[in-house]
């Protein structure tokens, strides 16, 4: 019996050093990670844009790289079309299909949105509306728009960086 609970105890500590040990692991970027964008049950990827990234290497260095690009054009992007319900018809915040989401793994730390008008983001790309985000999370507009998402991570997982990424949003009312 003792040489039967000795081999479970053996066997229980080579799984938990085994298992311990891998979960002791952390993954470390070496880019920035894609953008999801949802909307109800639609889901885009944004464009990745210019970034600068830098991680721990495995040999104990710091690496970094930075990729600079040009504008993205509307073409190009990713496109979500939308329709929302007038405010009188339901409370707005009651209504999923008219925020926009944000996801991607890991979540940035920070992140400041930019919706730019389809002539603006061509011809005057200073003249922006600051977006406010709420758990990664913020409301639709009816119209065509450009965002622009400036996302940042910070050094608390052996790296960091900064990235931008752009999609195209369609928003129509419905008529009810």
């Amino acid at each position: 019996m003792k040489t039967k609970n000795a081999f479970i105890l053996l066997a229980f500590l080579i799984c938990f050093v085994f298992v311990g040990g891998c979960a002791n692991e952390k993954t470390v970027l070496k880019q920035p990670p894609s953008l999801f964008v949802t909307n109800g049950e639609n889901t885009i990827e944004a464009k990745m844009g210019s970034n600068c990234w830098s991680f721990d290497a495995e040999n104990g260095t710091r690496q970094g790289l930075c990729s600079d690009y040009a504008k993205a054009r509307i073409d190009d992007m990713p496109k979500l079309y939308t329709e929302i319900l007038p405010h009188s018809v339901l409370p707005y915040s009651s209504v999923p299909e008219h925020f926009i989401n944000l996801k991607c793994s890991p979540m940035f730390d920070e992140v400041e949105v930019r919706r730019l008008t389809v002539d603006n983001y061509n011809n005057n790309p200073d003249e922006f509306e600051t977006v406010s985000v709420n758990d990664f999370s913020f409301e639709t507009k009816e119209g065509n728009y450009v965002y622009e998402v400036f996302a940042r991570w910070n050094n608390a997982d052996g790296y960091d960086g900064d990235c931008v990424y752009y999609f195209f949003v369609q928003t129509s009312v419905l008529i009810v």
